[in-house]
């Protein structure tokens, strides 16, 4: 046999090998998840399948931020949607795809105060631009597996930082509060309690100001509203939310042009101020498996996408708005009006099912960890934004279908919002 056949034979079987594999290749009924506020933020899944021209087979499952890691590891889900500076990431071996067509915007973390607040307060700015650059993304990954991996309390971990960087001494202690008090809040995730702590700690140390801390109060309009309100002075906002999802502008991809949007307008509009980024980007991002992904193949976004798309799909068969929710019907099957109920009971006191996060858990929707007796699930964005404790929020108006917007107006709870305060018993059994 010559030299030439040899090869001919050679190349042929391994195109023949590789045809097998793309024929054959291993399939997997993917299990998405991702936490409530991506459902419905205008930079989350929807804008992510049409930007990137496929859908999920499955409307993905609706899940806690701090649970989506475990499961995922565990093999429950398949895809989730993490967060850049996550140290659960690395800890437990996972992939963050590359978003190689530039649909997330950059998400660098910087405080947001009231402009009333620093008017009556000027030392703030100097003592909160101390940590200005201070967190870059390895950092902030590291202080955040402190907390989420090693159990650790997330006020340890961020003063043990303050004091390690120099910016606090290791003994000082809070003032007694004798030029008022402030009230620093903070989203519902690791990262923002640790900022929080941080800029509380650095405020009640170096002013003779007593800092009330309002931290895990939700998701991004809670603390946006509460901001507004007057009922909380600053907290960490990212610069791609407040772009995004407060401004409803498009993309930027420039982190500097980004912050300067975002500085400019938040003033003008809501005499808010954004003071010097803290240095990390949080951004959004897809993670998977490390074994499943090098398996089929997935490195980037579009290769999940071409994983899901089937043939004759297009950009124009995604969904470009969240699917109708079931109607509630009285005994008669009449429909009335409000939102669903919690997941877990009805009225009548029988087992329901969460039209949002479709828990068939009996005491808790753990999309958002609400009590029963509050009677409405907080996931759904047409719910009254509520916020552990006492403190909730809702908008006005009579269209409460459409979503809060930063121009709507604010109405405090107890005082003709949908919810009211959360009684004593519901605090007590509060997560």
């Amino acid at each position: 046999m010559s030299l030439r056949t040899r090869v001919t034979i050679l190349v042929g079987g391994l195109a023949g090998a590789a045809v097998l594999l793309l024929v054959f290749r291993p399939t997997y009924e993917m299990r998405v998840a991702f936490d409530a506020e991506f459902h419905t933020r205008p930079d989350g899944y929807r804008g992510l399948c049409r930007h990137y021209g496929f859908e999920f087979p499955e409307e993905p499952r609706q899940m806690e931020p701090g649970l989506m890691y475990r499961v995922l590891a565990d093999g429950a889900v398949d895809v989730i949607d993490a967060f850049a500076t996550d140290g659960r990431i690395e800890a437990y071996d996972l992939l963050v795809l590359e978003d190689d067509r530039g649909y997330f915007p950059p998400y660098y973390a910087a405080p947001l105060v009231r402009q009333h607040t620093l008017r009556r307060h000027p030392e703030l700015k100097p003592i909160l631009e101390r940590l200005a650059g201070k967190l870059p993304d390895e950092t902030m990954r590291r202080l955040n597996y402190q907390v989420d991996g090693e159990g650790r309390k997330a006020a340890d971990v961020a003063r043990e930082f303050l004091v390690a960087e120099g910016l606090l001494a290791a003994g000082a202690q809070p003032s007694d509060g004798r030029a008022g008090s402030i009230a620093v809040g903070g989203k519902q995730f690791t990262e923002q309690e640790v900022l929080g702590v941080m800029m509380a700690a650095l405020i009640e140390c170096e002013t003779q100001l007593e800092v009330v801390r309002r931290l895990n109060l939700g998701g991004t309009m809670i603390c946006f509203q509460a901001l507004r309100a007057g009922d909380l002075d600053l907290y960490a906002e990212y610069t791609g939310t407040g772009l995004v999802n407060v401004l409803n502008r498009r993309v930027i991809s420039d982190p500097d042009e980004s912050f300067r949007v975002v500085q400019r307008v938040f003033e003008q509009k809501y005499d808010l101020v954004w003071l010097a980024p803290f240095g990390f980007n949080n951004t959004y991002a897809l993670a998977m498996r490390r074994a499943q992904a090098e398996e089929l193949g997935v490195t980037t976004i579009s290769d999940l996408a071409d994983y899901f798309r089937t043939p004759g799909s297009s950009r124009e068969s995604v969904p470009s708005s969240p699917p109708a929710r079931p109607q509630r019907t009285d005994s008669n099957g009449k429909p009335t009006s409000g939102v669903p109920l919690l997941a877990g009971r009805t009225r009548s006191g029988g087992r329901g099912r969460c039209p949002a996060c479709r828990s068939r858990q009996s005491r808790r929707c753990p999309a958002s960890r609400a009590v029963v007796q509050v009677e409405r699930c907080q996931a759904l964005p047409q719910a009254a934004a509520h916020a552990p404790g006492p403190f909730a929020y809702s908008w006005t108006g009579s269209n409460r279908s459409t979503p809060p917007s930063p121009s709507t107006p604010l109405t405090r709870a107890g005082e003709g919002g949908v919810l009211g305060r959360l009684s004593s018993q519901d605090r007590e059994n509060a997560p």
